[in-house]
This record gives C-alpha cells, structure tokens and sequence, in this order.
C-alpha cells in the first residue's frame, strides 16, 4: 500500500474516532433525545470506513491524477455505495422531526385543555347554583300524584311491610299523599336493616322506607330524578382537567348545607341512571360526604332499586 494511502486511511480513521465526533454524536443524541441516533450514525460512520478503506486498499487514490474519467468512477462508486445510507438517515430524520412535533402537540393540547377548564370551570360555578337550586326545588316537591297512589297499592307486596307498619309510629304523611321527592331519598337511606337495628329510634322512618321503596321502583319516577341527574351530572363532569374537576366538586359538595339531599340523591340515582362519564363520575361520587354509605346497605335496597 502506498504511504499515501496509509495517510489517507488514517486520516479517516482519526476523523472518526476525534472527540469532535463524539461530541457531534452525542448533542445530536440530546437534540432527538433519542439514543436510536447515536446508534445509527455510529453505525454509518463505521461502515463508511469499511467501504473507503477496502476501497483505498485495492485501487489506491492517486491524488495526483489528472484523468478525469478515473475521478468520475470514483465519485459513482462512493455516490453508489453511500445512498442507501444517507437515505437511511434521511428518514431516521423525518422520523426524529416528526416525533418532536408530536410531543410539542400533545404539549400544545394539554396547555389547550387546561386552559379551556380556567374558562369552563368559572362559567361551570356561575351556572351550577341554579341548577341545584332546581334540583333542591323538584326534591322539596310532592311526588307526583299518580305515582304516590301506585306506591300506595303496590307498597303492600312488599314482604317487610307487616314489620314496617308494626314498627311505624304515624303513616299520616303517606296516607295524606303529602310525601315529598326528598323523602324518597330519605326513606332509601333509613334501609329495612337500619330500621331493624334499632326500632325505637327509627320508627318515624319506617313508613317512609316502605313507600321509597314502592315509589323508587316506579319508572315514571325514575324517568323525572334521571333528567335532573343527568343535567347535574353533565355539568359536574364537563371539564377536562382533573385537578379542576376536583377543585369544582369540592366547591360543590362544600356549599351544599348540611340538610341537603343531593349527595343521596346523586348516589341513589348513579345506579338507575345511564352512565355519562365513568372517570369523572367515580370521582365525583368518591368524593361525596356519602360515598360508600348506601351502596351495599342491604338486599332489600337492591331489590328496591333494580327488582331482584
């Protein structure tokens, strides 16, 4: 091998293995942050070596040589052997660039989204208090007639109402149809079991459980508490943000008073209701001051809301 050659090779050699290619190596690794690169350049740097010296090796490089032709071949031989490469990185490339984009998107959204739940959330509690305010209104109101006397015939087929009546102190407010939405919910939380614990201290509650259990099973009643629901629900559950969406259901439960039945009411109709939003609704009802005490109360609970 000609000494010129030797120089030549080694040259290569010491260009690829120079702190300056490790330093280019490794910045273009930080700029994709993706250790895929590093690999890929490393790679073609060390099989351009191994096209060039071979190369070098067997036909030599006269620099000194005029011929034209001779320089051509030359250049189609290299332009050849390195297409593929170059290609190669052409699209490792493309790809870097639009796996950049895609994070600076998903970035741009999520700035989008919180933004978004800023504006909703304040249009969100500037709404809400009417909304439950229609909702405490519809709950104060009687139960509509034609269902309180469906209750009344069917509350008798219930097989604890012998016990019931036994342990109730007045049944005047269901006799008088005076019983209000309210009461249902009240009635499904004093449950058949709670009622047996301690017959004394809930007998006023008995007859109210009975006719919440016939009232609850009635479609046309469950139809007018899903609209209500429905309505609060999608309005609870609109924003993106979860720290928003907890921050509005704090905010909510907070300013309810204490007598307030919506909590109850919420509880007992998310098991009659169509879902609406699975995430935000669990996290709304986790939250509630009654999560976990209706569900589960007992089998006559379940019978009444689903008639097992």
């Amino acid at each position: 091998m000609k000494k010129q050659e030797r120089h030549l090779i080694s040259i290569v050699e010491r260009m690829l293995n120079s702190r300056f290619v490790v330093k280019f190596l490794t910045n273009f690794s930080k700029l994709t942050s993706n250790r895929n690169g590093t690999i890929l350049l490393i790679s073609i740097a060390y099989m351009a070596l191994f096209i060039i010296a071979p190369f070098i090796g067997v036909f030599g490089i006269d620099l000194n040589n005029k011929n034209l032709s001779d320089w051509v071949n030359v250049a189609v031989f290299f332009n050849n052997a390195f297409t593929p490469f170059f290609l190669l990185t052409t699209v490792f490339l493309l790809f870097a660039t639009w796996n950049t984009s895609r994070r600076e998107f998903e970035e741009t959204n999520k700035q989008l989204a919180l933004q978004t739940s800023v504006l909703l959330y304040d249009k969100v509690t500037d709404v809400l208090p009417t909304v439950v305010k229609e909702i405490d209104e519809w709950l104060d109101s009687p139960v509509d007639s034609k269902v309180m006397m469906k209750a009344r015939k069917n509350v008798k087929n219930l097989p604890y109402y012998e016990e019931l009546t036994q342990i109730s102190k007045s049944q005047d407010d269901c006799v008088n149809n005076t019983m209000t939405n309210k009461a249902v919910f009240s009635g499904l939380w004093h449950s058949v079991s709670k009622i047996r614990s301690n017959p004394k201290l809930f007998r006023n509650n008995a007859h109210q459980c009975l006719y919440a259990h016939a009232i609850i099973a009635d479609a046309n009643f469950v139809e007018e508490a899903c609209k209500h629901y429905v309505l609060l629900i999608g309005l609870l559950t609109s924003l993106e943000s979860d720290s928003y969406s907890r921050l509005l259901y704090k905010t909510f439960y907070s300013n309810l008073n204490e007598e307030s039945q919506i909590p109850y009411f919420l509880e007992i109709v998310s098991f009659k209701a169509p879902t609406v939003a699975n995430d935000k609704l669990s996290l709304l009802l986790n939250m509630s001051p009654v999560s976990g005490k209706i569900k589960g109360k007992d089998m006559y609970f379940e019978q009444a809301l689903f008639g097992m």
